[in-house]
């Protein structure tokens, strides 16, 4: 397993619309920067998502009712070469200077974007995430 450490900071910067999303998932709306919809490739988990003029995406979700993890939070770029779907990683999460949240993600395709998946079987680190992102940005 690679170690890596994702530091997540200003994570709502005004972007564009996460287009990756609209070939996968059905949309309910677009609000500023995020798209809101529902992903069947997921067993129809909800999720927000945005993307950076670097050419990241961020999304974050939840899973239906029953499902074995509660929430994920999806970090990808189509500059990421050396991702390898299915094979898990070792990775820290950080808002900010906050605390660091280990965890293992797996790596993903998302048509020809590479991503990191981190699943999640409780809300704690989406808890500190809303009380980490400045008001009114987004």
């Amino acid at each position: 397993m690679h170690r890596l450490s994702l530091a997540v900071l200003g994570l709502l910067v005004a972007a564009g619309a996460a287009s990756a999303e609209e070939g996968r998932s059905n949309i309910w709306k677009r609000i500023n920067a995020w798209t809101v919809g529902s992903d069947l490739s997921l067993g129809g988990s909800c999720y927000a998502a945005t993307s950076y003029d670097a050419g990241a995406i961020l999304r974050i979700g939840f899973y239906p009712r029953g499902s074995a993890n509660l929430a994920f939070l999806s970090i990808g770029n189509a500059t990421w070469k050396s991702i390898e779907p299915q094979r898990e990683y070792d990775v820290a999460l950080q808002l900010d200077r906050g605390r660091q949240w280990p965890a293992v993600a797996f790596g993903v395709d998302l048509t020809g974007s590479k991503a990191l998946v981190v699943n999640f079987s409780n809300t704690d680190f989406f808890t500190e995430f809303v009380h980490e992102v400045p008001a009114g940005r987004g």
